[in-house]
């Protein structure tokens, strides 16, 4: 019986494909195609979901990813192992979604939330952050990890599945990383964050959000870009900011708050 290590994202995923190949291990790896952080979670059926990445203009294959993910994590011929960071509120989503579909089916964990490794001076952002998110983390840092997963408890199992359930109930626009662990948030959650970043000056958009990522969330990894550009998007259309160019333009449209 082979193991299927479960990834929240792409980006884990690749790190995950080349820590195992680097191993000589063949294990399969199975990578989440959705970010339940954000939009819809009310329901278990896909097409609530895929509506709601269709208005975001967001890829039309997304049905039937989620529909084969769903399907080969409660495959019964391998054993499963969840990776996930609690600081980061998609992995933290994941993780809850997760928990809830396996049901009792037997699965381990990795947390890698807390740990700490050597920083870098490169492209991802290191030792903090990379502690508290699976998709920040290098390849050789994941082999490092492989074989300290730990079987999920029963009262854990039920622990995380009755907060998704709760969470699912509250059908927030957003869910956010705390101390508590995932929490709902409305949909001007990180409205505030932008504004601040902005000035009566133009700035590049892209810098706004590349500057409320970098130091409104630490050590939180709250959203991603594209969620804060719909913010944006809103803010501009209720006259909060105003736009120079195309505001779904991250590259060359310029922002400011009104004069």
């Amino acid at each position: 019986m082979g193991t299927l290590h479960v990834l929240p994202t792409d980006s884990a995923g690749r790190s995950m494909h080349q820590a195992l190949r680097d191993l000589n291990r063949n294990d399969a790896v199975l990578v989440f195609p959705d970010d339940l952080s954000c939009g819809p979670i009310d329901s278990d059926e896909l097409l609530p979901r895929v509506r709601w990445r269709s208005a975001l203009h967001e890829t039309a294959e997304i049905e039937a990813a989620l529909s084969s993910f769903w399907g080969m994590l409660c495959g019964p011929h391998q054993r499963v192992v969840l990776w996930f960071g609690r600081c980061a509120a998609a992995e933290f989503a994941f993780l809850l979604a997760c928990v809830d579909r396996l049901a009792s089916l037997p699965y381990a964990i990795v947390d890698v939330t807390g740990l700490s490794f050597p920083a870098r001076g490169t492209g991802k952002i290191t030792e903090a952050a990379a502690a508290s998110c699976v998709s920040l983390l290098w390849p050789d840092q994941l082999a490092s990890l492989l074989g300290t997963e730990q079987e999920a408890s029963q009262t854990w199992r039920l622990e995380m599945s009755t907060r998704w359930r709760q969470l699912k109930q509250e059908n927030a626009p957003f869910r956010i990383a705390t101390p508590k662990g995932l929490e709902s948030a409305p949909i001007d959650v990180f409205d505030t964050s932008l504004l601040a970043q902005a000035t009566t000056r133009w700035k590049k958009l892209s810098l706004i959000i590349g500057t409320t990522l970098a130091a409104d969330f630490p050590p939180y990894i709250q959203t991603g870009p594209y969620m804060l550009l719909t913010r944006i998007v809103a803010l501009i259309e209720a006259e909060r900011l105003q736009a120079d160019g195309d505001p779904w333009d991250l590259q060359s449209c310029r922002i400011r708050l009104p004069a």
